[in-house]
């Protein structure tokens, strides 16, 4: 499992449609979003630019930690530690990762919401 569902449930009451609809849209809206940073991603993967890199990966990581997304988390602060030390390199190897996770991911979110 890929997703703290704890943390995703911890957002709506259980019983308040309204609640869990709009937890649908967030994630609608995050599935789009994260998708847009894998592109911005496989762009600096060309360039290696590490400040670009950093600062991507940075945002990645509280899109992930907020909607409790663990395994990219985890493997995002690998990544951008591994950037923060000037191995830009060992990050992107990390970071080229995250697509396949992503794909499980995105999956479970999908078919645990009914999406």
């Amino acid at each position: 499992m890929n997703v703290d569902w704890e943390r995703i449930n911890s957002f709506i009451t259980e019983d308040s449609e309204e609640e869990k609809e709009w937890l649908k849209e967030m994630i609608t809206s995050l599935l789009e979003n994260y998708e847009e940073r894998l592109k911005d991603l496989n762009l600096i993967f060309d360039s290696k630019d590490n400040v670009a890199l950093k600062s991507l990966l940075h945002q990645m990581k509280g899109v992930v930690a907020n909607f409790g997304l663990e395994k990219l988390r985890q493997m995002t602060i690998i990544a951008e530690d591994l950037c923060k030390e000037g191995k830009t390199e060992e990050s992107i190897s990390i970071a080229k990762e995250f697509e396949p996770v992503w794909q499980e991911t995105k999956k479970e979110l999908k078919e645990k919401l009914g999406l």
